[in-house]
């Protein structure tokens, strides 16, 4: 069930069509999706009526927005496989990198715990107490990975504050 290429031509219609702003998390497009698919979906509706072959087609819109926009954080890969791909060499390979949920995600701790385990090592110096030493990394990977990019501008923030 995907809708035709010209059906949503931009990215930004697809945020429209699932009520959501350009700056809104994997999490968040995720929940709008499921809200709107389980609104929309055509088993609701009484078969062969005129709600339901609406439902079918808006569902259909849906689920091409989805998919324009289900990779939220990496939007510049997105916004170039929006536009037409204008290569600088032949030898260039456009769209080749497959990245999942999962895979960003996973990222995000990862880079969280080892921001974390960095921050405890100064804390180490100054003499902070262990216990707090000990949970920081585990804390700053699962802020990094439920929060994302709102957690680093927060750390960017406070550091240039701190400093």
């Amino acid at each position: 069930m995907t809708a035709p290429e010209d059906a949503l031509p931009s990215i930004e219609q697809a945020y429209r069509v699932l009520g959501l702003s350009r700056d809104s998390s994997p999490l968040r497009i995720k929940r709008e999706y499921r809200r709107l698919a389980r609104m929309w979906h055509p088993d609701k509706f009484l078969h062969n009526t005129p709600d339901q072959r609406r439902a079918t087609e808006r569902m259909r819109e849906i689920i091409a927005a989805f998919q324009l926009v289900k990779h939220a954080p990496l939007r510049y890969r997105l916004d170039a496989a929006s536009q037409p791909a204008e290569r600088t060499s032949a030898s260039e390979p456009v769209g080749t990198m497959v990245v999942t949920d999962r895979t960003e995600y996973i990222v995000r701790l990862v880079c969280g715990v080892v921001f974390g385990l960095l921050v405890s090592s100064l804390l180490l110096l100054t003499g902070a107490p262990v216990a707090v030493i000990a949970v920081l990394p585990l804390l700053t990977g699962a802020a990094s990975a439920v929060f994302g990019d709102r957690f680093w501008y927060w750390v960017l923030r406070s550091w240039w504050l701190w400093t």
